[in-house]
């Protein structure tokens, strides 16, 4: 509330748009911190901590980087394209003003969620968020429809990184039952 008041002292805005402003401007933050949050935790701050405990950043972390088949390639190209072509079909194709086709953006986030888990998840919203904001601008949107915009992106934000997590746990307890499975077969 203390920026929203700022603006409306320095005239900004009319004191009777306090309100609007003001879910808009906490939107845009629950926009922010729940695109956001998941990169600096997965990406960023592991290597953060890396560079503080040895001094080298830019190294690479132990074990060979990930190799991926040309089936996965693929997918991640498809994946990537997926998010693209939701994004310019929800601003940019005429065709699709009747309908909403914002609710596309579920689509690309949750089949990547299903896919590579939180991880993948992470980088789908923080693409489709970046990629709604920026089509938003260069669209030159209207004012009237962000709040609508904001509260959809968190909604598709936090059902990827929910179906990411789900996806990880599931894949977490096969693991401990195989572990078990093995150990038992070992006793037997």
């Amino acid at each position: 509330l203390v920026g929203t008041f700022s603006i409306v002292e320095d005239g900004s805005i009319p004191f009777a748009r306090l309100l609007r402003a003001s879910l808009s401007w906490w939107l845009g933050d629950c926009v922010a911190i729940v695109g956001l949050t998941p990169i600096l935790l997965i990406y960023v701050i592991p290597r953060i901590r890396k560079w503080q405990a040895t001094g080298h950043y830019l190294s690479r972390p132990a074990g060979k980087p990930p190799t991926y088949t040309p089936l996965q390639s693929l997918e991640i190209i498809s994946q990537t394209i997926s998010i693209i072509a939701v994004i310019w079909i929800a601003f940019a194709a005429p065709a699709a003003e009747n309908y909403q086709p914002l609710y596309l953006c579920f689509l690309p986030a949750l089949w990547i969620a299903a896919a590579h888990g939180v991880k993948g998840a992470a980088i789908s919203v923080a693409g489709l968020n970046i990629g709604a904001i920026g089509a938003f601008v260069l669209t030159r949107g209207e004012l009237y429809t962000l709040p609508r915009l904001q509260v959809l992106m968190v909604a598709v934000s936090l059902t990827s990184l929910l179906v990411g997590a789900f996806v990880d746990e599931r894949k977490q307890a096969n693991c401990a039952l195989k572990r078990s499975n093995r150990a038992l077969k070992a006793v037997n």
